[in-house]
């Protein structure tokens, strides 16, 4: 995502990604091996300004990257 400007914007409510859907995959997908591909989210951000009364505390950069937290790996 390039220029994105938030508005009012809290710390708190910056993002929310969900929990995957168990469901999503299963041993015959997967095999033995725990379905990791569903937690693999990476969110890239540039250029985004904040204005308003309610801004970020603390401070985000003008660009970033967000990872989901995969709760099957310790990888991220």
């Amino acid at each position: 995502m390039t220029d994105i400007e938030f508005v009012d914007q809290s710390y708190d409510a910056f993002l929310n990604i969900q929990d995957p859907d168990p469901e999503w995959a299963n041993e015959e997908d997967c095999g033995a091996f725990t379905c990791t591909g569903l937690y693999n989210l990476v969110i890239r951000m540039e250029q985004v300004s904040f204005s308003g009364t309610i801004t970020p505390t603390p401070a985000i950069p003008a660009s970033f990257q967000i990872t989901s937290d995969n709760a099957e790996s310790t990888s991220v």
